[in-house]
């Protein structure tokens, strides 16, 4: 049996980068969502007493009133105890899902998704209170998910890949996005080979996701065998 060669390697390592990449993209999402949820934004002493001060009426109703002495015991002692609980409320659930997001995180550092996928199940249940929120974020389609990690995954590969890797991958991602927009210019591409065609473009971008050059290159070349079958052909006259 053939040796895992240092290609092998690398397609593993690429592998594991786009699966933290999708985990960690949710959790930024998450909860950069729940921190616009509870008013306040700080979890330091200074944030909490000023979430009280941004209340509804809480600075007018002081300045007409002329303070606590005028306006009597009911005048503004039960709104500020009132604000005071809902400041406390926010920034412990600012500080809840910050600890979330920080352990899920830490997680995926120690290489155990697993966790990092239950601290994001936490944050997906949490979120759920705002699911009618024209921000809500939904869980997105794998289309939109690859489409979304494609950053994360290629940071967490700079930790990995040597600059001749990366040259490579981004020389063959160059070559894929000229050669496709080319062939889809063209204008009488049989059945055959449309289908062909985004075959072997999912087959290279998969390639180029994991890693794996040989396989890009191998796949790229079949791409330019299918704009050859065309070359020297225009399209016919409408």
């Amino acid at each position: 049996m053939r040796e895992a060669g240092p290609e092998v390697s690398l397609c593993a390592e690429m592998d594991e980068a786009w699966r933290k990449s999708e985990v960690l993209q949710r959790v930024d999402v998450l909860a950069g969502f729940l921190a616009s949820r509870y008013p306040g934004g700080g979890d330091g002493g200074g944030d909490e007493g000023r979430v009280g001060d941004a209340s509804p009426g809480t600075d007018s109703e002081g300045a007409d009133s002329g303070g606590p002495d005028s306006g009597g015991p009911d005048s503004g002692d039960t709104d500020s105890a009132g604000t005071d609980s809902e400041g406390d409320g926010a920034a412990a659930a600012r500080r809840r899902v910050a600890d979330t997001a920080a352990s899920a995180r830490r997680a995926l550092e120690g290489g155990d998704l697993h966790e990092a996928r239950r601290r994001v199940d936490d944050l997906e249940f949490e979120a759920e209170a705002w699911a009618d929120h024209p921000h809500f974020p939904p869980v997105p389609s794998h289309y939109e998910t690859d489409a979304q990690v494609h950053d994360y995954a290629k940071d967490l590969a700079r930790g990995f890949l040597s600059s001749k890797q990366r040259d490579d991958l981004a020389t063959i991602r160059l070559s894929l996005t000229v050669g496709r927009s080319r062939i889809l210019r063209i204008c009488h591409l049989t059945a055959r080979d449309r289908q062909d065609f985004h075959y072997v473009c999912g087959r290279i971008s998969m390639s180029l996701d994991l890693g794996h050059v040989g396989v890009a290159r191998r796949e790229l070349a079949r791409l330019g065998e299918i704009e050859d079958r065309y070359h020297g052909k225009p399209c016919p006259a409408a």
